[in-house]
């Protein structure tokens, strides 16, 4: 069983942006997919999408049993900031002494907020760019009440102490 939660920034969408993304892979991988939405920012700060993905991934542990799923291979993923909150939510049970989640797909993940890495360089203002390096900053911002926040591990991800005991991931960016 996989928990998946949509992109936008921490600020825009809902999880019928990623339906037919969402039912494609699950249908190629044979594996059960619930696709969450989770309060959005501004007017939910941080933590609050992160609280609400633990709730769902503690709900579909609780209840595995109910649709004959395998509660002790629950992964995680998402696209963009989606893929951010599935880095973190793999953070919080090794973290925190409980069960670890067994894989993640990161799609596109918006894993620290450096924008001067060598892509923002190349691609952060160009034509090629979906968002600017303004825009992620712009989201981020909304993201967080303070500005400091940015450096905490379940906010990018890329900050934490250690990668060890984390699951298996397949991060996939575009180029």
């Amino acid at each position: 069983m996989m928990v998946y939660m949509h992109g936008g920034g921490w600020v825009l969408g809902d999880y019928t942006g990623v339906d037919v993304l969402v039912r494609r892979l699950a249908n190629r991988s044979k594996c059960a997919i619930l696709s969450v939405n989770y309060r959005l920012a501004p007017e939910h700060k941080y933590p609050s999408a992160l609280d609400d993905v633990d709730s769902v991934l503690k709900w579909v542990k609780a209840n595995a049993m109910q649709w004959a799923l395998d509660a002790d291979r629950l992964a995680v993923g998402g696209d963009s900031s989606g893929a951010n909150l599935a880095a973190a939510a793999s953070l919080q049970p090794r973290d925190r002494g409980g069960p670890l989640l067994a894989f993640q797909l990161l799609v596109y993940p918006a894993l620290d907020h450096n924008y001067h890495t060598a892509s923002y360089n190349r691609f952060g203002d160009g034509e090629l760019s979906l968002l600017s390096r303004a825009d992620v900053m712009w989201f981020h911002n909304h993201y967080v009440s303070r500005s400091e926040e940015l450096d905490l591990p379940y906010v990018s991800p890329l900050r934490a102490a250690s990668f060890l005991r984390l699951p298996t991931f397949l991060a996939y960016v575009l180029r």
